[in-house]
């Protein structure tokens, strides 16, 4: 998995390519990585969990693939 971190952002490259239980998981390890490079968590776990969630529905209807597929 292709994650890229900056201060005020969190890009997963490929996103729609992971199920539910995988973005489950990956989004506890995203706040605990952000908190050890210092960058604020500024979300709620459900949060990023919704907002990948509905990228992979808008990619699974093919509704703007070129920006739905990565999520931010």
């Amino acid at each position: 998995m292709n994650i890229e971190y900056s201060e005020n952002n969190t890009k997963i490259i490929d996103g729609y390519k992971y199920t539910n239980a995988e973005i489950e998981k990956t989004i506890d390890e995203i706040i605990v990585n952000r908190k050890e490079l210092g960058l604020p968590v500024t979300r709620t776990k459900s949060s990023y969990v919704s907002e990948w969630k509905t990228h992979n529905r808008l990619y699974k209807l093919g509704y703007q693939r070129n920006r739905t597929k990565d999520v931010d």
